[in-house]
């Protein structure tokens, strides 16, 4: 029986298998859709800037425009973190991009709504901060405080950025430093300190973070920022309260918070001399007139050791200035206690013996009375201000030559070279191969330009570009593209 049972299966199986399906099964073309034109698929805008894009639809079987519907959305890019952001549900897309700065996908979505198909085409959107990239200056406005302004690499002039980023809050009317650190941990960070506060905003937005009491695990009692400085990596700050420094590790776990003072018996120049990497970095002790150096979140003394070209540990001079020369060395200006004599120290961090050269300067005219110094990573130079005028200092030469004259009875307010931190990580464009200047002539702030060409002077003798129209300018900084 239940053999039976089994065959019967088999032959109804077959059976069925032998069936003609009469069913209407004929297959129709559906509609595709593929976009058409010069969309790149790569957009780059500004922040605040409006996006216009014209799509043009392709049909292989058409339908009349109003069977098709369309939606404009862009997602974070490689992680979507945050939710679809429609931007619009029309064929031309108009719309502002206030998001902050970075990468997105923009997806473009059309669908034949007769047949429910769907296209699908990805772009990149490149949002770029108005801010991204450019010469920041904090220059005197009509109402008597300070505001940062931005001077492209366009030649876009943005004024008023402060206060437009902060429903019309005000600096004080004493801030006078703009400081941009780069790191690798962190990205970029914007401080604007005054004698006695700070605060830091957002390298994008310029939002207000904060003032220097947040900046602590325990504030001091006494707020006097004298410098704000990363190691070249930006791996470790440096915070230079009222002659004693503050430090926090990016790398570290917990709070990015500074700790406390380190006190010992000196007092920090602001001219502070970073190393690559680590917590490493030499100071100059004002009070004792001496190197010191910091390793490993401690202050210490130098040897002595055979070669060196003077005592770390007793100097015996005043430091004017310090600044980076070329590979791991730096440039320090000093000056004879009772006297207006000069010498450049010459310190090589990447040495077992830093004291390295010592260079009399023989010829330097202004040097006594100079304002602003830049010390060149290209050639043994350094260039200074006085008066009206702008010297190069030849260091091996032991002189200094008149570079570049203003008009008489013109001030320069401030003075920067075009120096990257690290080429490694840092990669700028005229990387020391521009310095800019700002003046006050006659009641009107100016920007000027140089360009250094291969011996150091300036291309042609004369200035590149000049910008007109501003404040007076109290300071300077270039701020890398982020």
């Amino acid at each position: 029986m239940k053999k039976s049972i089994i065959l019967l299966s088999i032959l109804t199986a077959l059976i069925a298998g032998c069936y003609k399906d009469k069913g209407n099964y004929d297959l129709s073309d559906i509609n595709e859709l593929t976009l058409s034109g010069s969309i790149p698929d790569t957009i780059r805008i500004l922040q605040m800037d409006t996006l216009r894009i014209s799509a043009v639809v392709d049909q292989s079987i058409p339908v009349p425009e109003e069977k098709l519907s369309y939606k404009w959305s862009m997602f974070t890019w490689p992680n979507s973190s945050v939710p679809e952001i429609v931007l619009g549900t029309t064929k031309d897309l108009k719309v502002a991009i206030s998001s902050k700065p970075e990468i997105y996908a923009l997806v473009l979505k059309v669908t034949d709504t007769e047949t429910g198909v769907d296209y699908f085409k990805r772009f990149y959107l490149q949002v770029n901060s108005i801010l991204s990239e450019g010469w920041m200056m904090l220059e005197d406005r009509p109402d008597g405080h300070p505001d940062a302004s931005i001077i492209t690499p366009s030649g876009d002039i943005f004024r008023d950025i402060y206060r437009g980023a902060n429903d019309g809050e005000l600096l004080p009317v004493n801030a006078s430093t703009i400081r941009i650190l780069n790191s690798l941990r962190i990205g970029q960070s914007v401080f604007i300190l005054t004698p006695d506060n700070g605060i830091e905003v957002d390298y994008a937005g310029f939002r207000k973070f904060g003032e220097a009491k947040d900046w602590f695990f325990q504030a001091p009692e006494v707020i006097k920022p004298e410098g704000y400085i990363y190691t070249k990596l930006g791996v470790t700050a440096f915070f230079l309260n009222d002659g004693f420094t503050h430090i926090y590790a990016f790398f570290n776990d917990g709070p990015q918070k500074l700790g406390a003072a380190q006190k010992g018996n000196w007092r920090i120049s602001k001219y502070m001399m970073p190393n690559l990497s680590s917590d490493d970095m030499y100071f100059y002790d004002d009070l004792n007139q001496r190197f010191l150096s910091h390793a490993n979140a401690t202050i210490n003394s130098f040897a002595n050791p055979g070669g060196s070209a003077w005592d770390m540990n007793n100097v015996g001079k005043q430091l004017v200035y310090a600044g980076p020369s070329i590979n791991t060395y730096y440039n320090c200006l000093m000056k004879n206690n009772n006297e207006d004599k000069f010498f450049v120290y010459r310190v090589n961090q990447g040495a077992a013996v830093p004291a390295a050269e010592i260079h009399e300067v023989l010829n330097a005219p202004g040097i006594a009375s100079g304002k602003f110094f830049q010390s060149s990573g290209l050639y043994l130079h350094m260039y200074y201000a006085s008066g009206n005028n702008i010297y190069l200092l030849d260091i091996p030469a032991q002189t200094a030559r008149l570079v570049y004259s203003f008009p008489a009875g013109t001030e320069i307010t401030a003075m920067e070279l075009k120096q990257s931190p690290t080429s490694l990580m840092f990669p700028y464009t005229e990387d020391n191969r521009q310095l800019v200047a700002a003046t006050y002539e006659g009641g009107e702030g100016k920007f000027y330009s140089f360009s250094i060409g291969n011996t150091g002077d300036f291309t042609n003798n004369t200035y590149s570009k000049v910008y007109t129209g501003f404040g007076r300018i109290r300071d300077l900084e270039f701020k890398y593209r982020k």
